[in-house]
């Protein structure tokens, strides 16, 4: 997936040390949670904040550990990929994600 997003977003963490299926992904000057929005419309379910607590809308406590501002975080989201997913679904992923931010930039 995030050769399908890179060069849309900035990726928040190492490519090397990170859980294979989980992809925190920065838009700059992008809100995350118009962007959840928009995606799950689209049946693209992501999240922004942190896993333990995604019931908030708060920026991730890990992404401004990491040294991201405020402001930053709040444009982050989060997906997590499982193995039903196909490389088909990920470019459509990769498709609906730069076709929604068109539309909140």
């Amino acid at each position: 997936l995030y050769s399908r997003l890179q060069d849309l977003g900035t990726l928040v963490g190492s490519i090397d040390h990170r859980l294979p299926n989980n992809l925190t992904m920065m838009f700059d000057g992008v809100d995350a949670q118009n962007l959840v929005s928009l995606l799950s419309e689209n049946d693209i379910y992501v999240s922004a904040g942190s896993a333990c607590s995604s019931y908030k809308a708060e920026p991730s406590h890990v992404t401004l550990a990491l040294g991201y501002t405020e402001e930053q975080a709040n444009s982050c989201i989060r997906f997590t990929i499982d193995d039903s997913l196909s490389y088909s679904d990920l470019d459509t992923v990769g498709r609906t994600v730069k076709e929604v931010l068109e539309l909140l930039k």
